[in-house]
């Protein structure tokens, strides 16, 4: 082969490379946009920081008492309940989704709330919206029930999953930015409290996490011609703010006891904030949640809670001591104009060619480019 030929066959072979790189680079930028949108990628909020509101409302003086205690004894401490309001129209303008979202799944993480003997029909009160945020109460415009496939309730959070388009049953729920999500469980439904608290006092807080696909100007539940052709996901983690536990029946007697909440940089309670649990496998595919680095509270529109406002999502657990939440899965914290990192402090293993943030098979089509030239110039 002359100099002129084994010129060309370089140059073939380079374009050829350069080609494969490009079209590689193009795939696997698009499978990190399918997959940001897991809870360990997407933005992170605080009800603190006012981005959302995300307020949990223990309605009983007695659900803030610690489950072992002897006024739970006769339901073995099952015998608390709990309000949940969550509305987030800054993050999700942050978000690019102005005209709203069709609900994919919701993930809450409560580590500290074993949800375990709940039903997701008899215990519930009231899971819908609040259309425009304006009602009072738990009183809600629209019941979400209906748009729910399936729910999955275990010690440590729920997961609750909509209806797809393709179903035939029935069609997912829309939420408009200015809408509130609105849920109570335990005292209220057919068969009443159900839930049962940490027996370790301290101030707590839930991690939340919602996915689903932005909206378009057609927004009519029922309406298959509403379905985003390109769908894009969005997904939002969110936390909420925080509730004491302790044989307490007030706020203030709480703070005498176990100190301010460490969304107000107090140091009491029950200390170190363990991982989040993962939900279990109820054939949703759901993320392994992992540890949040930071959490802070906000928000209080309940009695008796810390901080004041509405809004969604949700860390379990964390308690005592600052800080501390379950990263992804379930929610970020609440609040907070820009959208935040994902859930911190995820192990993502050994790098391989095929996964991870190390060798990427950008790399190895870069390496591979550059070892076939350096032959080629050798020969």
């Amino acid at each position: 082969m002359d100099r002129s030929t084994k010129r060309v066959s370089v140059t073939l072979l380079a374009i050829t490379l350069l080609v494969v790189v490009s079209v590689s680079v193009l795939a696997f930028a698009g499978t990190v946009a399918a997959d940001q949108h897991t809870p360990d990628d997407a933005p992170t909020y605080k009800t603190s920081d006012g981005g959302v509101n995300y307020t949990i409302n223990l309605p009983q003086t007695t659900d803030h008492y610690p489950g072992d205690h002897p006024v739970h004894s006769q339901q073995d401490g099952h015998n608390a309940s709990v309000e949940y309001f969550a509305t987030g129209q800054a993050a999700m303008t942050d978000q690019d989704a102005e005209e709203g979202i069709w609900l994919d799944y919701i993930v809450v993480n409560a580590e500290w709330i074993d949800y375990s003997e709940c039903d997701a029909t008899q215990n519930t009160k009231v899971f819908g919206l609040d259309r425009g945020n304006n009602n009072t109460g738990t009183q809600v415009d629209e019941d979400l029930i209906e748009h729910r496939k399936n729910s999955n309730l275990y010690a440590g959070g729920l997961t609750v999953t909509f209806y797809d388009w393709e179903d035939v049953t029935a069609d997912p729920p829309y939420v408009s930015p200015e809408d509130a999500i609105v849920a109570a469980q335990g005292a209220g439904s057919n068969d009443g409290p159900c839930l049962k608290m940490t027996s370790e006092p301290g101030w707590y807080q839930m991690q939340g996490f919602a996915n689903g696909s932005i909206a378009t100007e057609c927004t009519e539940e029922g309406n298959s011609e509403c379905e985003p052709e390109d769908k894009e996901l969005r997904g939002l983690n969110i936390y909420s703010n925080y509730v004491y536990i302790c044989e307490c029946d007030s706020e203030q007697e709480a703070r005498n006891d176990i100190g301010d909440p460490p969304s107000e940089g107090g140091g009491g309670g029950s200390g170190n904030q363990t991982a989040t649990e993962t939900p279990p496998d109820d054939g949703t595919a759901t993320p392994t949640e992992t540890d949040e680095t930071e959490a802070n509270g906000g928000g209080g529109n309940g009695g008796g809670n810390e901080g004041g406002g509405n809004g969604g999502g949700g860390n379990g657990g964390a308690h005592g001591g600052g800080g501390g939440g379950g990263g992804g899965g379930g929610g970020g914290g609440g609040g907070g104009g820009g959208g935040g990192g994902g859930g911190g402090g995820t192990d993502y293993g050994t790098p391989t060619i095929a996964e991870g943030p190390g060798f990427t098979p950008v790399v190895a089509l870069v390496t591979l480019l550059s070892a076939a030239l350096l032959v080629l110039r050798r020969r």
